[in-house]
């Protein structure tokens, strides 16, 4: 054991994460560069511990006769391809389900900074995600779709699977080794791209990700940009903003102590003028909790962020107007929008969420991806209310706007309540579980109502002079009847809607 190294070690992660080294394997400290290895792996090494064993001796099988890469995938049972376009980067979006495509098919850039290569296994067409119901990162259904990727500048590699983020560790499928799918196909990559990369033979668990030699432990993936507490990684490449009189906040936000602005590295188009305001004209204080490390910024005195290890945990939104909040993990207590006019929530974690309290006299309502906690909504004053992905389901009361101008409502879980959209113009609740709910009225006069994928409860609806009724896959299995124009409606067949009609005339 290198002394030395373990005292640097203990600075640098902390005495629990070099003592437990010592513990496991006091050998460990022999691996050169172990403290730039280790660097952003966090303060606790037992996750790692396996990994940084296989370190002490990491080999990738050469080979004496390079091979082509897509002639040894066709071996392995796969077709694929060379992805050097958006059209080919994006070719293989059909095969995965909906709730879990690659961040991949988003960037419309990465064809033009990584090597990718697509892989389409013979039976992917025969596989049902349905059939999966436990899924595992390597089983028949996983692995039936890849996609190898390769920094082009090297020092990179990442191979992600059909269950993307279902799974654990999806953008290290095979260990991100080539030669797991196949014997001589990372050297094969290699030849034929011109690129070196780093294989591993062991597994980084949930939250760590390998950039060349480096652990990283991060706290969110947004985008293909992995979050971590005073870092962040993009294209494969660490950013460190530790002792740069910045913050990272969580969600990919990082604060700018000088300028008291706040910019997303994730998102970076998205206006985070809600925060900026906080601290505009204001004097801001920084405290740090020396046994907690939990910061507080004040703006004049007042607290109005809590951060714990690169997340806020508290923000105080009480005198915005205006609020965007996304990939917020840690939030606790009341998030408090009472002044806010406008709310665009975006995958927000609310488990420690004890209540959103929105303004009833809120105008603009997007929540997207985040389970609302139980309480009363009221957007009985919002003109437009986008819900996507959102959880309702533990609503005691929700009340909407009855003449809102643009309302869409997609996969979203109702709660059992009375809704009212009588005089909605535009409505779309496609891919809605209806069944479970009150009772609901939709406008029998209304432009445009899409029910494309909703299940539909025990009740007649009126819906005859409705100028474009979407039915497209909806179960009408409960509906008591449907008194619709044929002539208005896509998505269903002339016998099945004379069926509804009939079974209205009758009840």
């Amino acid at each position: 054991m290198s002394k030395s190294m373990y005292d640097i070690i203990k600075k640098q992660n902390g005495e629990h994460f070099a003592k437990a080294i010592r513990c496991y394997d006091n050998g460990i400290f022999d691996i050169p560069n172990l403290d730039r290895i280790v660097k952003y792996a966090g303060r606790d090494a037992e996750p790692v511990m396996k990994y940084l064993i296989s370190l002490k001796n990491i080999e990738i099988t050469r080979q004496s006769k390079h091979h082509e890469p897509l002639t040894l995938l066709a071996q392995a049972g796969y077709t694929a391809y060379v992805a050097d376009t958006l059209e080919k980067q994006n070719a293989i979006a059909r095969y995965f389900a909906p709730n879990e495509q690659l961040c991949t098919f988003k960037d419309k850039d990465r064809f033009q900074r990584y090597y990718i290569i697509n892989a389409v296994r013979h039976d992917a067409d025969k596989l049902r995600r349905d059939d999966f119901t436990h899924p595992e990162r390597e089983d028949a259904y996983g692995t039936s779709v890849i996609s190898i990727q390769v920094l082009k500048e090297g020092g990179f590699i990442s191979i992600k699977n059909r269950y993307n983020h279902t799974v654990e560790s999806c953008d290290n499928t095979f260990n991100s080794n080539p030669d797991n799918i196949i014997m001589g196909l990372s050297d094969a990559i290699q030849n034929y791209f011109n690129v070196d990369f780093v294989t591993t033979h062991c597994d980084l668990p949930r939250g760590y990700r390998l950039v060349g030699d480096q652990i990283c432990k991060y706290n969110q993936e947004i985008n293909n940009v992995y979050v971590g507490e005073n870092f962040y990684i993009a294209d494969g490449i660490i950013h460190d903003i530790n002792g740069q009189n910045k913050i990272m906040l969580g969600g990919g936000l990082i604060f700018d102590i000088p300028s008291k602005t706040v910019h997303n590295i994730a998102r970076p188009f998205y206006n985070w003028n809600c925060i900026d305001n906080i601290f505009r004209n204001k004097a801001l204080q920084q405290i740090k909790d020396k046994q907690t490390g939990v910061r507080t910024l004040t703006a004049d005195g007042v607290p109005v962020m809590r951060i714990n290890a690169g997340q806020m945990t508290y923000i105080n939104l009480a005198d915005t107007p205006s609020v965007l909040l996304t990939d917020m993990n840690k939030l606790c207590g009341e998030l408090d929008l009472s002044k806010a006019f406008e709310v665009d929530l975006e995958n927000i974690n609310t488990e420690n969420i004890t209540r959103i309290k929105f303004n009833p006299m809120v105008r603009s309502v997007q929540i997207k991806q985040t389970a609302l906690p139980r309480d009363s909504y009221n957007f009985s004053n919002a003109n437009t209310l986008i819900l996507n992905n959102a959880d309702f389901s533990n609503a005691t009361g929700f009340k909407t706007k009855r003449d809102a101008g643009h309302v869409v409502i997609s996969n979203v879980k109702f709660p059992h309540l009375d809704f009212d959209f009588s005089q909605v113009e535009i409505l779309g609740l496609a891919n809605c579980d209806l069944r479970g709910v009150k009772s609901i009225k939709f406008n029998p006069n209304g432009y445009r109502i899409n029910l494309r994928g909703a299940k539909l409860p025990a009740q007649k609806f009126n819906l005859e002079h409705v100028d474009d009724l979407i039915l497209d896959n909806t179960d009408t299995s409960l509906v008591h009847g449907m008194n619709i124009n044929p002539n208005r409606v896509t998505g269903i067949t002339p016998a099945n809607a004379l069926r509804l009609i009939e079974q209205y005339k009758q009840r």
